[in-house]
């Protein structure tokens, strides 16, 4: 019995392999660039970097997780409370996705801990944002809570884009960044 629960687990546990399920399910078409965020982004982004050798990317994930990740460009932050590193991660992530063109294909692979490793506030501080972060863990809020509630505008979150920045152009928003 306890072999036949051991095998069970085991391909429980390779049946959500991040590297395996990034690798299974990547498009067929060359992206411009790939955008990893998460606790998972090493291995999707070792997936994606094996498949498009000649497309650049970025790799934005916890601190403590790095690693390298084929030829893409690894950047770590803290977890959950964002810090300067986080904000450096969101510029860096911005900056690269303004460069490309409007037909360009942009792939973003994104796991859990993208609001704090990609945090770039917006008509706030990043010490403001810090600050709320830490008041709402403190208070025994769910990591997720905040993310679900009012918030202070940000140029760039880790989070799934709001339906109204995909009215405004049909275009998926990476990363909840307003267009």
């Amino acid at each position: 019995m306890r072999a036949e629960l051991e095998a069970s687990f085991r391909a429980a546990l390779e049946g959500t392999d991040p590297f395996e399920l990034t690798r299974a399910n990547l498009p067929e078409d060359v992206p411009a660039f790939v955008l990893t965020v998460g606790k998972a982004a090493l291995p999707m982004a070792r997936a994606a970097a094996a498949a498009y050798p000649d497309t650049p990317g970025l790799v934005i994930t916890r601190e403590g997780y790095g690693g390298t990740a084929g030829h893409f460009t690894v950047r770590e932050a803290a977890h959950p409370v964002p810090e300067e590193r986080s904000q450096a991660a969101a510029e860096e992530a911005l900056a690269a996705v303004a460069a490309l063109g409007a037909d360009d294909l942009l792939l973003v692979l994104v796991s859990g801990g993208g609001s704090a490793f990609v945090s770039a506030p917006w008509e706030v501080s990043l010490d403001d944002k810090r600050q709320a972060s830490q008041a709402l863990l403190r208070s025994g809020a769910a990591i997720g809570r905040d993310q679900r509630g009012p918030q202070a505008p940000v140029a760039c979150q880790g989070r799934p884009a709001r339906r109204r920045h995909a009215r405004a152009d049909p275009r998926p928003a990476p990363l909840g960044c307003p267009r």
